[in-house]
């Protein structure tokens, strides 16, 4: 685990100093100048990365022996998206 993010640190400094160079970068860096797009460049990773480990862990703490099944808001919000699926694929 420690020898990936090292390997992603420098991937990432590679990235960047690509970045500064090109022509016709592919996120210019200069807008991470302006406050409001650096705020919400976190925000969303943040909320990204929440929301990966959520979905990605959720299911081991419901399948935790001792707590039986444990139906939480994920599994509902699924459950609600599968239902609703179903119904407008039967509409003609």
């Amino acid at each position: 685990i420690l020898g990936l993010g090292a390997l992603a640190m420098v991937l990432l400094g590679l990235f960047l100093l690509q970045e500064t160079r090109a022509a016709e970068p592919i996120l210019p860096l200069r807008l991470f100048r302006n406050r409001v797009f650096s705020m919400a460049s976190a925000i969303g990773f943040v909320v990204g990365l929440s929301m990966f480990g959520s979905i990605a862990y959720g299911e081991r703490h419901k399948s935790t022996p001792g707590l039986g099944d444990v139906r939480g808001p994920l599994h509902a919000a699924q459950q609600a998206g599968v239902r609703v699926a179903h119904r407008s694929l039967q509409r003609p």
